[in-house]
C-alpha cells in the first residue's frame, strides 16, 4: 500500500479528547437490574386525579339526572326557583372539576411515561458503547 491514502477530509477538524472524571465500575447485573427497576416503575401516576375526576363527573350527572326526572312534568316557576338553579350550577362546576382533573391525569400520565422511556433509552445507549462479554 502506498504512504498516501485515498481518504480525504474536506474539513479540519479538532477532535477533543475525552475529559478525564472519576467512575464507579458497575457490574453487568447491577445495570441490568437498574433497568428492571426503571421499567417497573409505575405506570399509573396521576391514578388519584384520574378516580376523584371520575367521581366528580358521577356526581356531577347523577345530580343533573336527579333534577331532571325530578322536574320533568313541573312548571316554569320550578325550573325558575333557586334550588333549581343552584343544583344546576353545582353539577356544571361539578362537571368543569372532573374533566380538568382528567385531563390534569392524562397529561401527568403522558408525562411520566415520557420520562421514563427516555431514560431507558439513555441506559441502552450508553449499554451499546461497551462491549459486553458473551455469556459463558
Amino acid at each position: 500500500m502506498n504512504d498516501q491514502s485515498s481518504f480525504k477530509i474536506s474539513q479540519d477538524y479538532i477532535i477533543s479528547p475525552p475529559k478525564s472524571t472519576e467512575a464507579f465500575p458497575m457490574a453487568h447485573d447491577e445495570w441490568d437490574y437498574l433497568k428492571q427497576k426503571l421499567n417497573s416503575i409505575s405506570r399509573n401516576p396521576g391514578l388519584v386525579s384520574h378516580s376523584f375526576g371520575i367521581s366528580f363527573l358521577m356526581l356531577a350527572f347523577g345530580n343533573l339526572y336527579a333534577l331532571f326526572v325530578q322536574h320533568s312534568s313541573s312548571t316554569r316557576e320550578t325550573f325558575l326557583s333557586n334550588k333549581f338553579i343552584i343544583c344546576t350550577a353545582i353539577s356544571i362546576i361539578l362537571t368543569v372539576v372532573g374533566v380538568s382533573l382528567l385531563l390534569f391525569a392524562h397529561f401527568k400520565r403522558k408525562v411520566h411515561f415520557d420520562k421514563t422511556t427516555d431514560l431507558i433509552k439513555q441506559m441502552d445507549l450508553i449499554q451499546n458503547r461497551y462491549a459486553r462479554p458473551q455469556e459463558r
